[in-house]
């Protein structure tokens, strides 16, 4: 389909299925544009442009102005991609994390009016910001969800190694749910040597930390389970100790 849709929360691997895509692109050029909290449409024209222009695509001679309205300079980049005689695949990843504008006047555009020269990948934590109900009504749009990127068993009996016993796969699978980041961090315990475990740095243990346990919590709770990162064990009676809080068995709770 003209569009793809990578759409779940984090820890389920959109950027490496993203990566993977780019990578083994045939037969299309790929251009990878990550979009963060901030980008505004005029920024995010300048980003298309400069991608586009770094995968060899040719820019007109005298482009629109950057000063011009954001409309007509995306125009002048599709008109750019028509006449390459080339196929484009367009990665945009965490596109939630961009504003309303840039949303309106160029991601949706781009889903509306996209040039038949160029596919659209989009990756997306949560649920996707865009209307895109007219490509869908049409076919045009693919959807990849949770549960199409959750682990099977042989998934993770290929994390954990093969001489892992079916209890211990099943028992994964069971506390998981498939969550493939969950998979690799209790998967790295069983098996040190596993594919997975150089993956997993502190930046993606942070992340998975912060969006899916932290943030349950409310603000106060949240930083006196940040203290306690520094202890490698611990339990209800010692945080009532240490902190002299008297609800910490309901932290657990909400932990669990």
């Amino acid at each position: 389909e003209p569009i793809t849709v990578i759409e779940a929360p984090p820890g389920f691997g959109k950027t490496a299925v993203l990566s993977q895509v780019f990578a083994t692109a045939v037969n299309e050029t790929p251009v990878w544009l990550s979009l963060d909290i901030g980008d505004d449409a005029s920024l995010m024209v300048d980003q298309l442009e400069a991608a586009f222009a770094r995968a060899g695509l040719m820019l007109p001679q005298s482009p629109a102005p950057q000063d011009a309205a954001v409309g007509l300079r995306l125009s002048v980049l599709t008109a750019a991609i028509e006449r390459s005689n080339r196929r484009w695949l367009l990665i945009l990843d965490n596109v939630e994390r961009i504003g309303v504008q840039a949303r309106r006047e160029i991601v949706e555009p781009l889903t509306r009016f996209a040039p038949e020269a160029m596919r659209l990948a989009i990756g997306c934590s949560g649920p996707l910001p865009l209307d895109l109900s007219g490509p869908d009504a049409r076919g045009l749009v693919a959807w990849i969800g949770p549960d199409d990127l959750r682990f099977t068993v042989e998934d993770i009996r290929a994390v954990c190694g093969r001489s892992v016993t079916e209890y211990r796969v099943r028992h994964i699978q069971q506390r998981t749910l498939g969550w493939p980041l969950l998979v690799g961090v209790l998967g790295a315990v069983d098996n040190p040597a596993a594919p997975g475990r150089g993956r997993l740095g502190a930046r993606t243990l942070d992340n998975f930390l912060h969006h899916r346990l932290l943030a349950q919590l409310d603000p106060a709770a949240a930083r006196d389970w940040a203290r306690l990162a520094a202890l490698e064990r611990f339990d209800a009676e010692l945080v009532e100790r240490l902190l002299g809080r008297s609800w910490t068995r309901r932290w657990l709770d909400q932990l669990k």
